[in-house]
């Protein structure tokens, strides 16, 4: 892939396979689903490799109030590394920050409103980022990758 100009990573639609990650919800250990948008799951997360990246979060029941998430955040920790980050749902920015270059990882708390909420027991976020190609911010890495911002361990808890 080759980056623009700029250094951006070009906005492509990076086709992906759902990818299952572990997460909390109220103490009981489930899925996450990484839909478009995303590289290959790691060990303990994934990167996102398009501008907006798709998680698609199954509740353990239709939530009755609003929903808080917290998520474990990385970002590239070299120089020119994505440290923009914009969470929404439903169409409603729920989390919007840029980031200093020193900051390589950030606890994110969301509360998501009851009413960007469907009617089933799926709650559906769009991670939003500039992914950059990282072996052209870092020619040592051998990384041919878009990374964005990674994603780690999220506990949800439904408010009543």
């Amino acid at each position: 892939m080759v980056p623009t100009p700029d250094g951006w990573a070009p906005a492509v639609d990076v086709p992906s396979p759902p990818y299952a990650l572990p997460y909390t919800v109220a103490g009981m250990m489930l899925t996450r689903i990484c839909g478009a948008g995303w590289n290959p799951a790691e060990v303990n997360g994934a990167w996102t490799a398009a501008p907006a990246a798709e998680l698609a979060v199954p509740l353990a029941a239709q939530p009755h109030g609003n929903v808080g998430i917290t998520l474990d955040c990385g970002f590239l920790g070299i120089p020119g590394g994505n440290r923009d980050l914009r969470i929404t749902a439903g169409g409603q920015i729920l989390f919007d920050a840029h980031f200093p270059d020193a900051v390589t990882y950030q606890l994110v708390n969301v509360r998501v409103p009851a009413s960007t909420l469907g009617n089933d027991d799926t709650l559906r976020l769009t991670i939003e980022s500039r992914p950059r190609v990282h072996e052209a911010l870092d020619p040592t890495s051998h990384d041919p990758r878009s990374l964005g911002v990674f994603v780690g361990k999220m506990r949800v808890v439904l408010e009543k």
